[in-house]
């Protein structure tokens, strides 16, 4: 019996605790009875003894051995755990960019489609046709910004106009309405300049007009210079500003200028 059982203790090792009480009470039993005892009985006992301090030994390295693989799988699974932590944190801050990139996106588009309503800050070139040569100068209008016009309308003002009292009124006008960016449409109105009127520069008279051009966004004012040329009858240069609120103090209102397009060398003959 006591075969069987130290058998099964080697095939199955006890816990270190109940090895111990084990060897403990095979010790006071050798202890009590060991004189009473003959020499086989003796070394059976002692034999029983050494085999149970085997096993006591072989516990404790398992109990040993168990206790490190427990901490190393406990040891895996926080790395698991925070690796898989910091990959969700890595997937978070990729979906927080992407969901401010979209925002940012929707926002631009946004932007864009309330220029694109508004006119933003586009407007509209008026530019006399003076290549052909021709005399009345055929005009064309071209929108250029990069947003859409809508309810474009032109009003051309010479030194006849400014002469009659009526004239402001009564000034050539033409309803465009759309251009489309870069959009570029043939007038029905002319201009045909003179040098009796108009003012003198570096000995020369220059033809003046004011042309008033307006939008959805706000009204430009183009003014088109016009001097006899050598090789065509009339070379031009232009310039457009437009007339904004710059701040308001009481019940006075102050309007600053704003050059939107200057082009002061002639244009024609080159």
């Amino acid at each position: 019996m006591s075969i069987v059982i130290a058998y099964w203790c080697f095939r199955v090792l006890p816990s270190p605790g109940i090895a111990v009480t084990a060897l403990g009470l095979v010790a006071i039993i050798m202890a009590i009875r060991v004189e009473e005892w003959g020499r086989t009985e003796r070394i059976v006992w002692l034999l029983l003894a050494t085999f149970l301090m085997i096993i006591e030994m072989r516990s404790i390295q398992d109990d040993h051995d168990r206790h490190v693989k427990e901490m190393a799988e406990a040891h895996t699974r926080e790395e698991t755990a925070r690796t898989e932590a910091n990959r969700s944190f890595a997937v978070l801050i990729r979906e927080g960019y992407g969901l401010f990139q979209s925002i940012q996106q929707v926002d631009a588009r946004a932007k864009e489609g309330l220029e694109n309503i508004t006119g933003g800050k586009s407007f509209a070139v008026v530019t006399p046709q003076v290549w052909s040569g021709q005399v009345p100068i055929s005009l064309t209008i071209r929108n250029a910004g990069k947003q859409i016009l809508t309810g474009v309308t032109v009003s051309i003002y010479g030194m006849d106009e400014w002469k009659k009292p009526r004239g402001f009124y009564e000034a050539p006008g033409a309803d465009v309405g759309t251009l489309h960016p870069g959009e570029m449409k043939l007038l029905k109105q002319t201009i045909t300049p003179t040098t009796i009127s108009g003012f003198k520069e570096d000995g020369l008279a220059i033809d003046r007009f004011q042309v008033n051009i307006s939008a959805q966004n706000f009204t430009v004012v183009e003014y088109l210079d016009f001097k006899q040329g050598k090789r065509i009858p009339w070379t031009f240069r232009y310039q457009i500003s437009r007339q904004f609120v710059k701040s308001q103090r009481d019940k006075t209102t102050y309007f600053g200028y704003e050059i939107m397009a200057k082009q002061m060398d002639w244009l024609g003959e080159k």
